[in-house]
């Protein structure tokens, strides 16, 4: 089973999918938390690796990837990240494609590839055939969380980003899930939610 926790910045994705996958876990059921920006090609080739050998420069392709100052590098890094972000999907698939509808083993995954439609959104990296495309190859998950947060809420526990950017993002989510089958939950409520969490996860388990 794969289960997936999807919304803002500091709206508690973390909290929520380790809650899950230790809830599973207590059945004696096979359950792996992943990260799924941490854990992904697409981190390991930029931290790892570019800023293995150059922090510079990776701190460089991070300012110029939210940044449109300079157009060409803008462009560059671009189509740099949309190449790395494909093959991570691709490699997650088939990784852990066989984890979807499974009972014995659950993947609870921490952010999901719907999150990086939404940052490429919020960046300008991509157009709509592309996002279009992406969204295609993406492995629905059993259970999808979208943990609604306030975005003024969201910024008082991230500071490292501006509110304008909670703001933006916060709408360019609630307008993507109107599309895609979802559990909404609310980020204000921790019991209420690991109930709705734990009662979803019984539901799809049997």
């Amino acid at each position: 089973m794969i289960i997936a926790f999807s919304g803002i910045d500091g709206s508690g994705k973390t909290t929520y999918a380790k809650f899950a996958a230790g809830h599973i876990q207590s059945k004696n059921l096979k359950a792996m938390y992943r990260h799924n920006v941490r854990d992904s090609f697409y981190h390991m080739i930029l931290h790892n690796v570019i800023g293995g050998v150059s922090e510079s420069s990776r701190a460089s392709i991070e300012a110029a990837l939210r940044s449109k100052g300079n157009l060409v590098y803008f462009s560059i890094a671009g189509f740099v990240k949309k190449v790395i972000l494909l093959t991570d999907l691709v490699c997650f698939n088939i990784r852990y494609g066989g984890y979807k509808g499974a009972r014995a083993k659950t993947l609870a995954c921490d952010r999901y590839f719907y999150d990086e439609i939404v940052q490429m959104k919020y960046l300008g990296l991509a157009r709509d055939k592309f996002l279009r495309f992406y969204k295609s190859l993406i492995i629905k998950p059993d259970i999808l969380f979208f943990v609604k947060s306030d975005p003024t809420i969201a910024y008082e526990r991230k500071r490292e980003y501006n509110e304008d950017y909670f703001m933006k993002k916060a709408g360019l989510y609630s307008d993507m899930y109107m599309t895609i089958p979802h559990v909404g939950i609310q980020d204000s409520d921790l019991k209420s939610n690991e109930q709705a969490i734990r009662a979803d996860i019984d539901r799809v388990l049997g």
